[in-house]
């Protein structure tokens, strides 16, 4: 980090504040590559059924206590 700034400002202004070293370019690019290779906590579909709804509402009133 170079410097800081009193105000927010456009992404190229924000650019000049910090300098990147090879080490942090290389780390940066390991953990990407970690990330694509694991699976995806989460896999959306759209939106949710009726059914997945009605789940949804049991899952929140009962805290997910029990089945949900």
């Amino acid at each position: 980090m170079l410097a800081v700034s009193n105000k927010r400002g456009p992404a190229s202004e924000a650019q000049k504040l910090y300098r990147e070293t090879d080490a942090s370019r290389e780390q940066r690019a390991l953990l990407a590559a970690q990330l694509k290779a694991e699976a995806p906590l989460f896999v959306f579909k759209g939106r949710p059924s009726k059914r997945d709804r009605r789940q949804i509402a049991k899952f929140k009133k009962h805290g997910g206590q029990g089945q949900a």
